[in-house]
C-alpha cells in the first residue's frame, strides 16, 4: 500500500473513471443520520448545502474530464489545485481511491489477529492516542451513531495494536478516522488511516506528513503557527496574554481534536479533503488563516471562556472559499522553522490505557487499572472491569465466590484480587472462570501481579499445567516444588506465597499475611 504515482495514461483513466461514474450516494453503512448532521448539530441549512454542492459538481465534472485527458501529463499539483477549490461530498470517497491501493483482507486480518476471540460491538472506551480519554466525546456526539462507535471503536484498537510504536503521540487520528467513516465503509476507513500513518513515518521535513509521532512533533506545529500568527496578527496573542490564556493552549487543542468540535461539517470536509493531498501543512495554514479572519471579533470579545467562545465563533462559519484562498497563501519559509520550540508548555504526557468505573473499588484502585490494563490481552483491554464479588458487600466465604462463578461460561476471563493487612495488593488475570475443578485450570494468557506498593508482573515462566487449582477449602495460583505463588484459605483471611515454578515469582510480603479485603472482576460483554 502506499500512494500512487499518475505515471500512465490508462492508470489515470483507471482512478478517474471512479470520479465521473459517481452517484450521489455518498452515505455509507449508516453510520451517521444526514439530516441530523446538516440540520440541528451545524446548523446549516439543507437547501445552502444542497446548493453548494450542485455548484461544486459542475465545476469538478468539467475539470476531471480534462485531467483524464491528459493521460501522462497529469500531475499531483493540478490534483492538488483541483482539490483546493472544494470537491462535492459525493466524490470524497472516489479522491482516496485515486491516492491510495487498497488490499481487499488487510483490515479482516488484522482484526481477527487483535481480536482471535471475539470481536466486540461495544467497547468501553477507545484509545485516543494521548493523555485525553475525552478528546472523542465531540465527534462521538456530533457524527456518529452506535454502529458508527463501535466501527470506530474497532478501527482504533486495531491501529493501536499494528502501529502502537508509530502512534505514541496521535490524538488526530481518531477525528479524521471519524471524518472517514462518513464517506467509507469500516475496512476502506482502517486502511486509508493504516497507509497515512505508513507515510507519516517516512518524513523528511520537521512534521510527519499526516500524524504527529510525539508530543514534541505537535510542539513543533503548535510553535510554527503561534509565530506567524505574532508575526501578522501580534495583537491577537497580546490581548489573550491579557485574558490569562495562552493562544499555544487554543492551537493545541484545535490540532488535537482535528478541529472537530470547532469548526462545521462543510468545513471539516473541506480541510479533509485537503488534509489527504497535503498533510499537516494544509492543516497549519487553514487554522492560521481562521485565526487571522477573527481576530479583529476574537479582540473585541469581553468573553471569559475563550476557548468555548472559539466554538461558538468558528462552529459558525457559513462560507469557506475566503479563508481557505488565502490559507493557501501562506508560506512555510526556513524563518518559520529557525529556532521552534521541541516542547509545549500544555501537560501532553501520554497516559496508559484505563477504562471507564462505574465506580470506585476497595481493592482495585485506578492506579492499578491503569498499569494492569497493558498487560492484558487486546481483546479485554477494550472492556472495563465489572465487580462480581467483593467480599465487603458478599461476605468472606469461598462457597458464596464459587456460587457466584458457577454463573459464568467456563471461558470467562477474571482477576482475583487480595489486600493485605499491610496494604500490599496481590492478584491473578486467569483467562478462564474461577470454578471448582478435580484438576488445575487456566491458560498461558494468564499472570501473576502485584498492584501496591509496587506493580510487577509474573507470566507463566514455567509448568504451565498449575495456573489455578480451585477446591472447596481453598484457592492456590500457581505450583511447583516450593509452593503456589498465591493460596487463600476457606473464609478468605489467610494468604500464603511461595517462589512458584509456575510464575517465576518472589514471595509476595513476607510470605504469610493477613486478607482484609478481597474482590473478583470479570472482562467481556
Amino acid at each position: 500500500m502506499g500512494a500512487s504515482c499518475y505515471s500512465s495514461k490508462n492508470h489515470s483513466q483507471k482512478r478517474f473513471s471512479r470520479i465521473e461514474s459517481c452517484t450521489n450516494g455518498w452515505i455509507q453503512n449508516g453510520f451517521f443520520d444526514l439530516h441530523e448532521l446538516l440540520n440541528e448539530c451545524v446548523e446549516i441549512k439543507l437547501s445552502l448545502y444542497l446548493s453548494n454542492q450542485h455548484h461544486l459538481q459542475i465545476l469538478w465534472n468539467d475539470v476531471t474530464t480534462e485531467l483524464v485527458q491528459q493521460g501522462e501529463n497529469l500531475k499531483s499539483q493540478t490534483l492538488k489545485k483541483l482539490v483546493r477549490r472544494g470537491i462535492p461530498d459525493a466524490h470524497i470517497k472516489d479522491l482516496f481511491y485515486a491516492l491510495f491501493d487498497y488490499s481487499e483482507y488487510e483490515f479482516s486480518n488484522h482484526v481477527k489477529c487483535v481480536f482471535p476471540i471475539e470481536i466486540p460491538n461495544e467497547f468501553v472506551q477507545i484509545p485516543t492516542f494521548s493523555e485525553n480519554t475525552q478528546l472523542t466525546d465531540a465527534v462521538l456526539k456530533i457524527y456518529l451513531n452506535p454502529e458508527g462507535k463501535s466501527a470506530l471503536s474497532r478501527i482504533m484498537w486495531t491501529l493501536s495494536n499494528y502501529h502502537n510504536s508509530t502512534l505514541c503521540y496521535s490524538p488526530q487520528v481518531i477525528n479524521v478516522g471519524s471524518l472517514l467513516l462518513i464517506y467509507m465503509n469500516e475496512e476502506e476507513t482502517y486502511e486509508t488511516l493504516s497507509t497515512m500513518i505508513k507515510l507519516s513515518q517516512k518524513k523528511k521535513e520537521l512534521v510527519s506528513k499526516y500524524f504527529t509521532s510525539s508530543q514534541e512533533e505537535l510542539g513543533i506545529m503548535t510553535g510554527m503557527i503561534t509565530k506567524i500568527i505574532r508575526h501578522k496578527c501580534e495583537e491577537l496573542i497580546e490581548c489573550l496574554e491579557k485574558k490569562n490564556t495562552k493562544f499555544e493552549d487554543c492551537v493545541v487543542k484545535i490540532l488535537q481534536s482535528f478541529g472537530v468540535g470547532y469548526f462545521p461539517f462543510t468545513f471539516l470536509s473541506r480541510l479533509l479533503s485537503v488534509f489527504i493531498i497535503e498533510g499537516n501543512k494544509a492543516l497549519m495554514k487553514v487554522i492560521i488563516s481562521v485565526f487571522i479572519a477573527y481576530s479583529e471579533t476574537i479582540i473585541s470579545s469581553d468573553c471569559e471562556d475563550f476557548n468555548e467562545e472559539l466554538k461558538t465563533l468558528f462552529f459558525a462559519i457559513s462560507y469557506s472559499d475566503v479563508i481557505f484562498t488565502k490559507a493557501f497563501k501562506i508560506r512555510f519559509t526556513k524563518y518559520n522553522f529557525d529556532d521552534m520550540p521541541t516542547k509545549i508548555t500544555t501537560k501532553m504526557a501520554r497516559k496508559l490505557y484505563r477504562p471507564f468505573l462505574d465506580k470506585k473499588f476497595h481493592v482495585l484502585k485506578e492506579h492499578i487499572i491503569e498499569r494492569l490494563w497493558v498487560e492484558l490481552p487486546n481483546l479485554y483491554r477494550a472492556y472495563g472491569p465489572k465487580c462480581i464479588y467483593s467480599s465487603s458487600e458478599h461476605g468472606t466465604s469461598l462457597r458464596t465466590l464459587y456460587r457466584i462463578t458457577d454463573e459464568y461460561q467456563e471461558k470467562t476471563p477474571m482477576i482475583f484480587i487480595v489486600l493485605s493487612q499491610n496494604k500490599e495488593v496481590y492478584g491473578i488475570y486467569i483467562d478462564q472462570a474461577l470454578q471448582k475443578h478435580k484438576d488445575y485450570i487456566g491458560g498461558t494468557e494468564s499472570f501473576m501481579f502485584q498492584g501496591d506498593p509496587i506493580f510487577e508482573i509474573y507470566r507463566c515462566v514455567g509448568n504451565d499445567t498449575m495456573i489455578a487449582l480451585v477446591k472447596d477449602k481453598m484457592i492456590c495460583f500457581g505450583g511447583g516444588n516450593h509452593g503456589p505463588a498465591l493460596c487463600v484459605n476457606e473464609d478468605l483471611s489467610i494468604g500464603q506465597s511461595y517462589p512458584s515454578q509456575t510464575f517465576g515469582n518472589k514471595p509476595f510480603g513476607s510470605g504469610y499475611f493477613d486478607i482484609v479485603s478481597c474482590e473478583l472482576f470479570v472482562l467481556g460483554s
